[in-house]
Formats: structure tokens, sequence, C-alpha cells
């Protein structure tokens, strides 16, 4: 099984090239309304947890990191996809 979410297309179409295509602007600004106050990005889904949690059994061999506390990974995709779009500089002092 698959599981995709604006994020992850996001950053498909701006390795493709797409960023300044008007389309992805939607998930820009969802992708930007999701940002805590401090800069940070939460974990808000696992999808392999939650098919586990349905099969009321666990797989996982390893959590990484918490659900709804804040995600460096999730973070960092963020960054990624939000600078390829022109949204977001972190340029460095």
């Amino acid at each position: 099984m698959y599981y995709y979410d604006a994020l992850h297309g996001l950053r498909v179409l701006t390795k493709l090239g797409n960023e300044d295509d008007e389309r992805v602007r939607d998930a820009v600004h969802l992708i930007l309304a999701n940002r805590s106050p401090d800069g940070k990005w939460l974990l808000e889904g696992d999808w392999s947890r939650e098919r586990e949690a349905q099969e009321n059994k666990r797989k996982a061999l390893v959590d990484v990191e918490e659900l709804w506390e804040p995600s460096k990974w999730v973070t960092l995709n963020c960054f990624r996809a939000l600078t390829a779009t022109g949204d977001l500089d972190v340029s460095r002092k």
C-alpha cells in the first residue's frame, strides 16, 4: 500500500521543476497553515502505526518520532519544498 499527502506531492512536483506552477499553491497554503508557532511542523500521522492500530498489532521495529510532536523529518521536508517554491527563506546570517 502506498500513502500520499500534500507534502509528498509538493516535494515531487518541485523535484520535477514545477515549483512555479499555479496548481501547487493549494499545497503550499495547506503546509504553511500547519506550521506551529515555533516554526516547526508536527508529525500528524504515521500510516504504518495507524494501519497497525486497526489490526490491533504492532509491526514497526522503531518509532522514530512521537505523533503530534514536532518532527525533524516533516520540518526538513517542508523546508525543502517551501524553499523550492520560494515561500520560505532560510538564508543564513
